[in-house]
């Protein structure tokens, strides 16, 4: 059996396991800020944004074989995100939430990063990368 074959699906899914402990770490410092066991800093606040849209989208995108679906996952999700905290935003919680712009920059991190990751492991099994391939102009016999 060979599992070459299998890698990229296989390191695909290790990413999917890393973003989803970054979003459980990131929730579990949240409330530890809340309840003063611990300092509030940047990865506090924005560790579970980056791991729940990374792995989302790379739920979503771990079957796909066509670059137009993965870019289309890679720019709907943050944005799904996005709306998703703005309408919770108008919810019984609004007195103690707040948006914060640097919310859709993770969105977009998390996305781009899980993009990243299924691009990179399906290109180890190409023979020649896509910059040669582009760039041969082999076929072209000069005159």
């Amino acid at each position: 059996m060979k599992i070459k074959q299998y890698m990229p699906k296989i390191t695909q899914g290790v990413g999917a396991a890393i973003f989803s402990s970054m979003a459980y770490v990131g929730e579990n410092m949240q409330k530890m800020a809340i309840s003063k066991m611990m300092d509030y800093n940047w990865a506090v606040g924005h560790l579970s944004d980056i791991g729940a849209s990374g792995l989302l989208t790379a739920l979503v995108i771990l079957p796909s074989t066509k670059l137009k679906h993965t870019v289309l996952a890679s720019l709907i999700i943050p944005v799904y995100y996005s709306i998703l905290e703005v309408i919770s935003l108008n919810s019984a919680n609004a007195c103690i939430a707040k948006y914060d712009f640097q919310d859709l920059m993770c969105y977009f991190a998390g996305a781009t990063i899980a993009v990243g990751i299924k691009l990179a492991s399906e290109q180890s099994l190409n023979k020649t990368p896509k910059l040669e391939v582009i760039v041969d102009n082999s076929r072209y016999k000069s005159t």
